[in-house]
């Protein structure tokens, strides 16, 4: 190891649009395992940090309601006293002399990290979560013992938006769910954004269908229009998990 690829071994990766803006991603991650992401701009002597409206459009796929601005209040409480804005778009921004951009990240990714601790606090489920995700990945290595299996790889989607994914699976790219309209809509809005890529054919949502399996089949009916879907019970038969086990 040395200082050329330390970052990457650290975690963190940068990508560079035609516009000229850069898009890190960093080593730290929300409660479900999403990357925490910015993106810079540069404008001579001063810098600008973003994050495109990600983080409210993330709480929104792990289910909490920012349905109205009043809601955002939380967010934009933590932004303030960061020295960030909340702009009424929903969009998270700083700015800062160039200089001072260590600060800024330093900063931004203070506040994301204290929207991490919001969101376990109030989704309640963490170690649920974290749990489904473990079963999926080693079902998944039993299926197919020859696939690599990487957590959270991220793809670029035609708006510029950072896709993280559950699992790399093969040439998949894997989301783990829980039936429920949020994450039907998030797992659509990704398909959306890279229908005109090869990436969209890759996508495979494996479907939580042990409990509730009537909404299982509704969420699956419609996402099945525009991607592949496996049901959970289905992926234990096939990677050779017997159905009475749990």
């Amino acid at each position: 190891m040395n200082c050329a690829n330390l970052l990457g071994a650290l975690g963190f990766a940068c990508h560079r649009f035609p516009t000229g803006t850069l898009a890190v991603s960093t080593p730290f991650c929300f409660a479900d395992g999403d990357v925490i992401h910015f993106y810079l701009d540069d404008f001579d002597s001063t810098v600008r940090i973003r994050d495109n409206s990600d983080t409210l459009f993330h709480l929104s796929t792990v289910g909490l309601d920012i349905s109205d601005r009043k809601k955002w209040r939380f967010l934009r409480q933590l932004a303030e006293a960061h020295g960030l804005q909340l702009e009424d778009s929903g969009e998270l921004t700083g700015r800062s002399q160039s200089t001072e951009l260590p600060d800024l990240v330093r900063r931004y990714v203070g506040t994301l990290l204290k929207v991490v601790d919001y969101e376990r606090e109030q989704r309640g489920m963490s170690d649920e979560a974290e749990q489904y995700l473990a079963e999926v990945e080693f079902y998944l290595r039993a299926w197919h013992a020859d696939r690599n299996v990487v957590p959270h790889p991220q793809i670029v989607g035609m708006s510029g938006r950072l896709h993280t994914f559950d699992f790399e699976y093969g040439h998949q790219l894997v989301d783990a769910i829980r039936p429920n309209s949020n994450s039907t809509g998030s797992i659509l809005r990704k398909a959306m954004d890279l229908v005109d890529d090869e990436n969209a054919s890759r996508i495979l949502v494996v479907m939580d269908d042990r409990e509730d399996t009537e909404r299982a089949h509704a969420e699956t009916a419609i996402l099945s229009r525009m991607v592949s879907v496996l049901g959970m019970q289905q992926l234990r038969r096939v990677a050779g998990i017997p159905s009475s086990e749990h």
